[in-house]
């Protein structure tokens, strides 16, 4: 039984949902030290109606959502903590998960409990980039024309070897 100076309540503070290679790291924090276990589905939240009585009659009373068909996972910090987290592996991209939180305060159950939560984790798409030479125009670089001609009109030309450096293509 929990000691009378202590809450019995809880409430989610913050949120924080971080991306890793293989799934999702959730961290909350509280306003009061409990344990919390995430319950999680791919299932979309089921839409229900409560049923009250009122002078007698059953009557519809309240719209309520829930989460169906979840799987538990428990905070990865031991005992009751205000900081909370859960890693959640294997999460595939583009998937939609639903999570609700439940806990306990020195071991009893809390009555504070959060919505069903909905986070899509990123696809991640890949892009081929092709970088494609021939494409790219190179200004030609400046140089000086130096055309030596020892020969003359009646003799032929000299045998020589002719080399090309273009320092843009390298």
């Amino acid at each position: 039984m929990p000691s009378t100076n202590v809450l019995t309540h809880w409430a989610m503070l913050t949120l924080l949902v971080q991306d890793t290679e293989t799934g999702e790291t959730i961290t909350i924090t509280t306003n009061n030290p409990c344990h919390l276990s995430m319950l999680w589905t791919d299932i979309p939240p089921q839409k229900h109606i409560t049923i009250g009585k009122e002078r007698g009659a059953d009557i519809a009373k309240v719209t309520r959502f829930c989460c169906v068909a979840t799987r538990l996972i428990e905070q990865e910090e031991a005992g009751d903590t205000t900081t909370h987290t859960f890693i959640v592996t294997p999460w595939p991209g583009g998937e939609t998960r639903w999570y609700r939180f439940h806990g306990t305060v020195e071991g009893q159950d809390s009555p504070s409990d959060t919505p069903c939560l909905a986070y899509t984790r990123a696809k991640l798409v890949w892009l081929l980039i092709i970088l494609e030479p021939w494409t790219v125009t190179y200004e030609l670089p400046e140089f000086e024309l130096v055309i030596s001609e020892p020969w003359t009109v009646s003799t032929e030309p000299p045998e020589f070897e002719e080399v090309i450096i273009e320092p843009w293509t390298s």
